[in-house]
């Protein structure tokens, strides 16, 4: 089953992010080619409670659903989803909406702690609603992938992953490349064009 690990809604737009039985220590979303500006940044730090706040000038306040574990992380707390109902929601303002849409550039990390499991079919780390940008563990191999505006995938597969132990995963797209880095090492890159909707 994929869960949510944190929905960003606001009328027909939807960004959402899933997530399996991971404990998650932060995630950033940034956008733009020449000027990085931070989307999303969730430091899942707080340590208790049922809200995550975003520390990017976004400043969106997540609410935390179904039951998810504080536990100890890398550095500091982090949630733990249980793979069946947990994830964290948001609500975007028109501002955050402006920033998401049409992107030319983008880059996601995370720090995530897979945990063992019957990981037989897609088990998404984060995911857009649409497919548009994601990295999932499918047959026990990472998957990484983002989605054009013309409907073309670039697609790279990556090792198999590695229970109980910390990976950071960071995907880019500069609008000439999609790039995956595991580790901070690049894994693979690929041509890719278009804006990412």
């Amino acid at each position: 089953m994929q869960n949510h690990l944190f929905s960003l809604r606001n009328g027909s737009m939807s960004v959402s992010i899933r997530f399996f039985i991971f404990a998650l220590l932060a995630v950033l979303l940034m956008v733009g080619e020449s000027q990085a500006e931070r989307v999303v940044f969730l430091k899942f730090d707080e340590g208790s409670g049922k809200e995550t706040k975003d520390s990017s000038p976004t400043g969106l306040v997540g609410k935390i659903q179904g039951d998810p574990k504080w536990v100890e992380g890398k550095d500091g707390k982090c949630l733990e989803f249980d793979g069946k109902d947990d994830f964290v929601e948001f609500t975007l303002d028109e501002k955050a909406i402006a920033k998401v849409s049409g992107m030319d550039a983008l880059t996601v990390m995370l720090w995530a702690y897979p945990l063992e499991g019957n990981i037989i079919d897609y088990k998404y780390l984060f995911h857009q609603r649409s497919d548009i940008y994601w990295a999932r563990i499918f047959q026990r191999r990472y998957e990484f992938g983002i989605r054009n505006e013309f409907g073309e995938d670039t697609f790279v597969q990556g090792p198999e992953f590695k229970p109980n132990e910390w990976i950071h995963i960071a995907l880019t797209y500069d609008g000439q490349k999609f790039r995956v880095y595991l580790d901070f090492q690049l894994l693979e890159e690929k041509p890719a064009k278009g804006k990412i909707k």
